[in-house]
C-alpha cells in the first residue's frame, strides 16, 4: 500500500494534468482527438479509467493488461469531443479521480506530483 507521501504525490500529479488541460487552447473541431500522457507521478498505474462527464459508469480499464510506467507515456485515441471524467489507479488501489476535463483537441497531459495536488478527489 502507499504511504502517504506517495499518496500526496500522486494526487499532485493528476492535479496538474487537469490544470493543464483546462489552460490549452480549443482546437478546430474534428470528430475524434488524441489524448497523450506522460507519467511523471514517481508511481506506477495499473488501471486507467476514463468515461463521459455525465456517464454513471468507468467503463473499460484503458490500458487493458498493460503497466503506466512511471517516465513512460500512454495515448488514448479516437476520442470523441466533449467533457470526460478520468479515474487513476496505483497497483495498491489508490486512486485518483479527475472530473470534467474538456477534450475539444489533441492534448498532452504531463501527470505530475504538483496536478495531482491540485486536481485529484479521492
Amino acid at each position: 500500500m502507499l504511504n502517504k507521501t506517495h499518496k500526496q504525490i500522486l494526487a499532485v500529479s493528476f492535479a496538474l494534468v487537469a490544470l493543464l488541460a483546462s489552460a490549452l487552447p480549443v482546437a478546430a473541431q474534428s470528430s475524434h482527438y488524441n489524448l497523450r500522457m506522460e507519467n511523471d507521478t514517481g508511481v506506477e498505474l495499473y488501471h486507467v479509467y476514463v468515461s463521459s462527464t455525465y456517464s454513471g459508469s468507468w467503463g473499460d480499464d484503458q490500458l487493458g493488461r498493460s503497466i503506466f510506467h512511471d517516465g513512460s507515456t500512454f495515448t488514448l485515441t479516437g476520442i470523441s469531443p466533449g467533457r470526460y471524467d478520468m479515474k487513476f489507479v496505483d497497483r495498491d488501489g489508490a486512486a485518483c479521480v479527475v472530473r470534467d476535463v474538456p477534450i475539444y483537441g489533441n492534448r498532452y497531459f504531463d501527470l505530475s506530483v504538483g496536478w495531482l495536488a491540485d486536481n485529484c478527489e479521492a
